[in-house]
Order: C-alpha cells, then structure tokens, then sequence
C-alpha cells in the first residue's frame, strides 16, 4: 500500500498514520473500522462482478468512494494496512457455521511488535466482535458486550473454534485454522457468496455496521438492531427509502444510477409475520409460516412478546432485560433449528425473530386476553412490518373464558386488515 493510500483508508477510518505499532492502535483500528466501514453487498445486486481483492481497487472502493464491501474485501485491506503500520499479519481462513467450507470468511492473527502472544483480529463479520481477542484458550474474553473463548477442535487438532456467550447462551461464531493463505486464494469462495442462491448476498439488499448500541443490520427491507433483535425503522418502501437509508443508516451515498437487483421487485416483497407463544403449538406456526412463505416467496418473520407479569418463578434469574435476551436466544435457537428440520433454511427469504419485552402489568379484557399482550405485538411488531398474512396458534379455552379473556386470533383477525391464518 502507498503511503498516500495508507494516509486515505485511515482518513476514511477517523485516524491519522501513527508513530509506532501497538496494543493500543490495533484496538483503536479495529474499533474506529467497524464503527465506520459497513458489511455490504451493493456491488454483488448491482451485478459490478467478479469483486477485486487488489489493494488499489480496494482502497479506491473503501476510501475514495467511501463504500463498503464483504468480509473478503475488508479484512484484505485491513491486513495490508496493518502491515505498512509495523505489525505481523497472518491472513486465515475461517468456516462460516451456516455454510461449513474452507475460505468462507477471511481472519487475522496478529502480532503486536515487543509483546508477548498474537491477537484475532476481524473487521468483515456480520456480528463482529468489537476488540481483538487474545489467541488463548485458557479464558473468556469481553468485548464489552459478549464473552468470546477459543476452543481447540475434538475431532480436528489443528481447528479452532471461537465461541460466543450471551446471556448464558453459548454459540458457535466460526472455526479456523491458523495457516496464512495469500488474497489470491479466497477468489473462489467469493465468487461463490457473489453468485450463488443460496448466499446472503444475493438473496436482496444487505448492510451491517456497528453502533454503540448494537449491531444494526439492514437485510431486504428491514432494518434491525441484531443484538437488541428490534427493527430500528419501517420497512424500506421502493429505492428512494433505501438510498435514504444507506446515507442516513450506514453513511453510503449509493450510485443514483443503479438499482438495487431486480428492477421489478424494488422492495414490494409480499410479507409474512408469524406470532410465537412459548406453547406446544410453536412447531405447527413455524412450520405453517415457512410452507406459506415458500408457496408465495415471501419475506418471513417471527415475532413474540415478552411480559414481566408472566415471567414464572422458574424463569431464568437476573433483570427483565437478561430475560428477554434469554428468551430471544432461545427462539432463535428453537426456530433455526425448525428450519433445518424442515431443510427450508436457505430457501427462506429472511427468517429474522423479533422479540419485544414488556415491562407492564396487563390485565385481561375481553379486547385484549391476559399474558400474550396482543396489542404491543400488533402496534409495535406487526403493523411496522405491514404484512400480508399473519400466522398464530389458535387458544383452546372454554367458552367462558374465551369470552372474559378474548383469544389471540380474534384479536388479530379484529386489528389487522391482512389475512389472519390460525393453526389448530
């Protein structure tokens, strides 16, 4: 990298070229890249293939242009950067949970000069961590919002496996390997995210920044927090909200020239919203919801409340807050692993769970029945998303307490304007 280009990418960053290598840059470059620099596809929709990892094109495409690219484009110029600045760069390849192959993302482990052990280093994961991570697999290490660990792989001795915990709930964030590979090598990987169905990024619009608050995400039509799991905004209406969003969201001016994929759809997806209970009924809803939503190729969604008066005395401890997180993780959890039951997980066109906490006290009516608390999660969960169909559980009470407490699907069916689909 030239040092005018190093002087641009680090302006495009909010940094200035530093006197020496350390610790303390590493972190701020990391920290300053992820806030600034989004995860995005806009090249790939627009048909601007095959994607260059050459440095010059890249710094043209991030800095100059002020855009952003994927995890491929990003950590390549990330590296090259770090390199020119003094430090020891490893490029690696990582295994996306989801897809399982070699050069599914790319990583970097790096070596601060005069300091003792190397650190993780990722700036083009759509979760990114926001600090580097100590390579040891002795102790969790925070980021300030989730705890990482390093795992050596059973099976596989030479794999490791990064491990996320929130709210108690661990996961999987990707495995790799610690061999350096050249940018040539991940060409054929990327044009696999850049081309195949089956890819995220070429399933419609796709941004993702870090902010103080979270992860905000814009996937199709909708914008959300990932961490919170609340969409931010409605949902984007036609090509002039989506460049609005790009500039005022994620801070990219997109070519007014161009569209955002194909030219007929512009954002009219047909939208569906499942309603989630923590009942025996869950399964059926979501099972319902995915076969409507393949029939129509459909944006689905799943949705849930989360009251504090129904927490039950087995609930997991700690404030409302951690509850509702735990909560979100397990439907998330529950759902994914539906869908794959299903074999539906790439085929559906979104799949986002949102879930809202109450902090409330709600009372029966016969408007509104108790403990599902049916009008936040029409004002506030369905209506921004504006749907054409929704999907509930139906309520088997007796016809006395139907009447003094209502039912969800009457509710909805009395609510809404869309269709209302109930699942005995």
């Amino acid at each position: 990298m030239k040092p005018e280009q190093l002087e641009s990418y680090l302006e495009r960053i909010g940094m200035k070229v530093p006197d020496s290598p350390s610790l303390e840059v590493l972190k701020n470059m990391q920290e300053c890249h992820i806030y600034a620099i989004p995860v995005e596809n806009l090249d790939i929709i627009q048909g601007n293939l095959p994607l260059s990892l050459e440095i010059d094109d890249l710094v043209d495409k991030v800095a100059r242009r002020r855009r952003g690219g994927i995890s491929f484009e990003l950590n390549v110029l990330f590296a090259e950067a770090l390199r020119d600045i003094g430090f020891d760069v490893r490029l690696m390849s990582a295994k996306h949970p989801k897809y399982g192959h070699e050069f599914d993302h790319a990583v970097l482990m790096v070596r601060v000069p005069g300091e003792e052990g190397e650190w993780l280093v990722d700036v083009g994961y759509t979760e990114n961590f926001r600090t580097p991570l100590l390579f040891d697999g002795r102790i969790w290490q925070s980021d300030g919002r989730d705890d990482y660990k390093f795992v050596q792989d059973e099976c596989d001795g030479e794999a490791w496996r990064l491990m996320r915990r929130r709210a108690d709930h661990v996961d999987l964030v990707y495995s790799f390997r610690l061999k350096e590979h050249r940018p040539s090598e991940y060409y054929e990987q990327c044009a696999w995210f850049c081309t195949n169905p089956q890819s995220r990024f070429t399933q419609g619009l796709f941004v993702s920044i870090e902010r103080p608050e979270g992860r905000i995400c814009c996937s199709m039509d909708t914008v959300m927090n990932t961490y919170t799991g609340k969409p931010i905004r409605p949902v984007i209406e036609g090509e002039e909200d989506a460049r609005a969003v790009l500039r005022e969201v994620f801070g990219i001016e997109a070519d007014s020239k161009a569209g955002f994929g194909n030219p007929e759809e512009k954002f009219n997806y047909l939208r569906i919203f499942a309603a989630l209970g923590n009942d025996a009924q869950q399964d059926a809803v979501i099972e319902e919801a995915v076969r409507i939503a393949l029939e129509k190729q459909a944006h689905l969604r799943f949705g849930h409340v989360v009251v504090e008066a129904a927490r039950g005395a087995d609930a997991v401890p700690g404030s409302f807050p951690a509850y509702v997180q735990s909560v979100r993780l397990a439907l998330n959890e529950a759902v994914a692993k539906k869908m794959a039951a299903l074999s539906k997980t790439d085929e559906v066109l979104g799949g986002e769970v949102v879930v809202m906490g109450l902090n409330s006290r709600i009372g029966a009516t016969i408007d509104a029945p108790v403990g599902y608390a049916p009008e936040q999660l029409v004002e506030s969960l369905i209506k921004p998303f504006n749907p054409a169909i929704v999907v509930c559980g139906s309520s088997r009470k007796s016809k006395l307490r139907s009447f003094i407490q209502g039912s969800t699907e009457s509710y909805l069916a009395r609510k809404l304007d869309c269709e209302v689909v109930c699942v005995e």
